[in-house]
């Protein structure tokens, strides 16, 4: 393993063990005993290891909402992406708040994991635009659907992660609401 490599995995690991605040040069060097000056050579800061581990959540993201085999109906195809997306966060709460809430970091993303974002919101594009082709979701612009599912996802996850919510099965009011969503989109459904 190369020592970028595996610098990536110290920091992935330190992340979801300790949270955000282990991700400090220092720490990071310790775990993988190294010089902190490794840690610059590959990064150039701490700001660099962030952003790199933003990218590879984004890159993870979009792999698992790629690999989704096509069913038979677009629409449950949608369905496993939204869960994937449910998934990612469940397993990863602190790279997913770090993609998505770094307000607190004030670390601005590089051009090529904004790029790497971008493509984790088309791969969901490209769903809707499967479901319209079928005829399962209104003909309207392919990105804002995408972009509102997208909004309802994020917005129940991030209510979970953060313990707001008034049912006990989390779950299965994730499924539901997406299914509300869903109904919605479909042809005739929008006025």
């Amino acid at each position: 393993m190369t020592l970028p490599t595996r610098l990536r995995v110290v920091a992935h690991r330190l992340l979801e063990d300790e949270g955000p605040e282990a991700l400090t040069v220092r720490r990071l060097a310790a775990a993988a005993d190294v010089a902190p000056m490794s840690i610059y050579n590959h990064f150039g800061s701490k700001d660099g290891v962030v952003d790199q581990l933003v990218r590879d959540g984004f890159e993870e993201l979009r792999d698992a909402v790629v690999a989704i085999p096509d069913g038979d109906d677009p629409l449950d195809d949608i369905r496993r992406a939204a869960r994937a997306y449910r998934g990612l966060a469940m397993r990863r709460p602190h790279l997913y708040a770090l993609m998505f809430e770094r307000n607190s970091e004030q670390i601005e993303l590089s051009e090529t994991s904004l790029v790497m974002a971008t493509a984790s919101f088309s791969a969901l594009v490209d769903r809707v635009r499967t479901a319209q082709s079928a005829g399962r979701i209104v003909a309207d612009d392919a990105t804002a659907l995408a972009d509102q599912l997208w909004a309802v996802v994020h917005g129940l996850v991030t209510l979970e992660l953060h313990g707001f919510g008034f049912v006990d099965d989390r779950e299965a009011t994730f499924d539901a609401t997406v299914d509300t969503v869903l109904r919605g989109l479909r042809p005739g459904a929008v006025s």
